[in-house]
């Protein structure tokens, strides 16, 4: 229902009074339906915030269990782990992915990779100059890919320079907090063979599929 006060007066987004005989038929049917599809988000929300507290706290007691069953202690278990059904049809996941910034240091790393870009214009990979200019460029809202400088610690590169800058880079490193994430696949039967489909919870990414009996 659209926002309205005690005369009737329909509400607009700036606060003011409008009569309803005044409003826009094309905006009696936006807010109609806008209205409609939060109310459905809004269930399917709270439907999904049960289903996460169940889930959590059962895979927590499946590890529990397993841990006792093994005889391993609980913390042999913490972080990514994988429980697969007994026909391996079926997989649950725990992705634990930690939040990390990188800190002032990380100028000085800059700065010593730049040196080395210029002490070693001749014989420094042209593909890694560009890729140290990409990981040091900043978005739109000027922040860096973090993700990219990680990367460069990839490179086995033996340069005083270079070990120094990677030692910054690591040092620069603060996590400041993690997400974790549960995963969900079935086995299925496609026209092209058998895969694992992915059971979609982000609402995003869900599609109607078809699937074609083996």
């Amino acid at each position: 229902m659209a926002k309205i006060d005690k005369n009737g007066n329909w509400i607009d987004r700036e606060g003011r009074l409008v009569p309803p005989d005044k409003v826009k038929e094309i905006d009696k049917i936006q807010d109609a339906a806008v209205e409609e599809m939060v109310a459905i988000a809004k269930v399917l929300e709270a439907q999904m915030l049960e289903a996460r507290q169940r889930i959590v706290a059962r895979y927590d007691q499946a590890l529990e269990d397993i841990a006792k069953a093994g005889k391993v202690t609980r913390e042999k278990w913490k972080g990514n782990s994988t429980l697969r059904s007994y026909s391996g049809d079926q997989v649950a996941e725990r992705a634990v992915s930690d939040r990390i910034v990188l800190d002032s240091r990380l100028k000085m790393a800059k700065t010593l990779l730049v040196e080395w870009i210029c002490d070693n214009l001749e014989g420094a990979s042209a593909n890694i100059a560009t890729f140290i200019t990409q990981a040091f460029s900043v978005n739109s809202q000027g922040r860096i890919n973090t993700r990219k400088i990680l990367e460069l610690l990839q490179y086995d590169i033996r340069d005083a320079k270079w070990t120094k800058a990677m030692g910054l880079i690591k040092d620069s490193i603060k996590i400041v907090g993690s997400s974790t994430y549960y995963r969900f696949f079935e086995r299925i039967q496609t026209s092209t063979g058998e895969t694992m489909r992915p059971i979609a919870l982000d609402f995003a990414s869900i599609r109607e599929t078809i699937v074609e009996a083996g």
